[in-house]
């Protein structure tokens, strides 16, 4: 199995980023960490307090999170354990969670389809929802946007070997379809 480092390192050869250009880059990986356990959370505190990140991701919230993800008041907690570190550090967390599992009618996701409490998406300020299209191909939509009106959908084609990892942008999802639709439309009227 890839581990996140590895991946990174895949992207960073495949944009010509040179690895010491990623110094900046924590990489902190803490087996047995508990989102809700006090010896987790000042280390934590300790890693934000040394590093000054603007970014902590965490991947993924269920394999921190020792309770139920159905239980509203559980996942609040998640929220209750997090605020004092954004407002004291101004970190912004990215918590990535999964999405029930598509039934066969269903093409698009959207917040309903996140697995667990609805609460996960109430907390949030901003969810975006990464949906395998097909072999390689990807659409990132974002579902929710607190300080904006505006929710974007966008394609990208994944590909790559063992050693480089390619992500292309194929454009915004409604430009990919009305070019389809305009394609289509061309050859019929060939």
């Amino acid at each position: 199995k890839i581990g996140m480092k590895d991946k990174i390192m895949k992207i960073a050869r495949a944009l010509d980023i040179k690895e010491e250009q990623l110094d900046d880059l924590l990489i902190w990986i803490s087996d047995g960490f508990n989102i809700l356990n006090k010896m987790s959370l000042d280390n934590l505190r300790d890693i934000i307090i040394k590093h000054k990140p603007e970014l902590v991701v965490i991947d993924s919230i269920a394999k921190v999170f020792p309770l139920s993800e159905r239980n509203e008041s559980d996942v609040r907690k998640i929220y209750t354990f997090l605020k004092p570190y954004i407002v004291e550090f101004g970190v912004t967390f990215v918590l990535i969670h999964h999405a029930r599992k598509k039934n066969f009618l269903q093409t698009s996701r959207d917040m309903e389809d996140i697995s667990g409490s609805r609460e996960f998406a109430a907390m949030a300020d901003s969810i975006l929802l990464l949906d395998e299209l097909k072999e390689g191909r990807y659409l990132l939509k974002q579902v929710k946007n607190r300080y904006s009106s505006k929710v974007y959908a966008e394609n990208f084609e994944v590909t790559g070997d063992d050693n480089v990892m390619m992500i292309e942008y194929c454009g915004k999802v409604k430009d990919v379809y009305l070019a389809k639709a305009e394609k289509c439309r061309d050859a019929m009227i060939i």
